[in-house]
């Protein structure tokens, strides 16, 4: 079937997912279709994420539209939705194929939002150094925007996540700042919303190691003026 028209299909579905979500949240009745029939449907989302020609992230295609449904799936079902996903996420990750590395880094991306922290966490717990390693020295430019995507969104959701993984993850994201524009656009969101998220941190030694390692991870990059700049105005 043509991709454009697999495109439309998973829209619809996501259709299907917002109209249940908003009546969950307003305590109304619906027909629970999302609930019975997720595992399948999940299973079905990461089939085509695998076989789309079309990698960008952005516009909407069928990588989009089935990494918009998951992570739709993961607002409105929440942890079940991540332990439906952990197997294929681990035996991913670890692939030497590039496609299913790429497939289980965007999947991890798509569930940032929604699940509980707990769930989560133990989702990306044996994921991030991999994910940081790929964006680094992966010679594959699509992998490298998947991971870029990806750590974007989980420094928006869920930054806590990441919290052992700071000063790799920090220095991966200024690295790539001055490679491919498509994945710099990504790491700069990155670093902007994890310092905000960071800096308003309670627990003080994590506040404060951040701030004072801040500069000193910026000032290893040949751009740290433009770098600061960039995120002043963002």
């Amino acid at each position: 079937m043509d991709q454009d028209i697999l495109a439309l299909c998973v829209e619809l579905w996501c259709t299907v997912i917002e109209e249940e979500y908003s009546l969950t949240a307003e305590n109304k009745p619906h027909h629970n279709i999302i609930n019975n029939i997720y595992r399948n449907l999940l299973s079905v989302l990461v089939k085509n994420l695998e076989k789309s020609t079309d990698l960008d992230l952005i516009e909407w295609n069928l990588n989009v539209a089935c990494s918009t449904c998951i992570s739709l799936c993961a607002m409105h079902i929440k942890d079940p939705v991540v332990y439906a996903l952990q197997e294929f996420v681990t035996r991913y990750i670890n692939s030497d194929d590039i496609v299913k590395v790429r497939c289980a880094v965007i999947v991890i991306g798509a569930l940032s939002d929604g699940p509980s922290d707990n769930a989560f966490f133990t989702l990306i717990r044996n994921s991030s150094q991999l994910i940081i390693k790929f964006l680094v020295s992966s010679g594959d430019s699509n992998l490298k925007f998947a991971c870029g995507w990806a750590l974007s969104r989980v420094c928006e959701h869920a930054p806590q996540s990441l919290l052992n993984d700071i000063e790799s993850l920090i220095k991966a994201l200024i690295h790539s700042l001055q490679t491919d524009s498509r994945v710099a656009n990504q790491s700069l969101y990155s670093i902007q919303t994890l310092f905000i998220g960071l800096s308003k941190q309670t627990t003080n030694t994590i506040r404060d190691n951040f701030k004072e390692n801040w500069h000193q991870w910026l000032k290893s990059t040949n751009n740290f003026e433009n770098i600061c700049n960039s995120i002043i105005e963002m």
